[in-house]
């Protein structure tokens, strides 16, 4: 692709437009690691979302365990399985493979192994409905 194709900016016209998403590798600005911090820890958390990253990746771990000693649930979306939790949803044929060595029928993780595009949205469907691909 030549760079002419590529989106600029509308003030200048000469720097080229970057998406609003921290690349693998790069850090997280300062303040939003702050204003999570603070949430997770002000918060009693009942659920946190995990998609596209892993838990070797800091700061989402001290978060998935900050949420989990408070008694919330956790669901990972990734294309890799994490193979720090137990239970795991395939979005291949969306059945649960509970694995969990607690005493609840309820899991405290569920993981959506595939394309986020695909398992979001197979994840929250009784939440926001049928979605569309296109």
């Amino acid at each position: 692709m030549a760079e002419s194709d590529l989106p600029h900016c509308p003030e200048c016209g000469t720097g080229l437009l970057r998406p609003g998403v921290v690349w693998f590798g790069e850090s997280l600005p300062l303040i939003s690691i702050d204003k999570a911090d603070e949430f997770i820890i002000r918060n009693r958390v009942d659920l946190i979302l995990v998609i596209g990253t892993s838990r070797s990746v800091w700061p989402v771990a001290s978060y998935v365990n900050i949420v989990k000693n408070q008694g919330g649930k956790v669901a990972i979306f990734n294309t890799e399985r994490d193979e720090l939790e137990d239970s795991t949803v395939d979005d291949d044929d969306g059945k649960m493979n509970n694995n969990n060595d607690s005493n609840s029928s309820m899991p405290d993780c569920w993981q959506f192994i595939g394309d986020a595009a695909t398992s979001l949205p197979f994840a929250l469907k009784p939440l926001i409905g049928e979605t569309f691909n296109e």
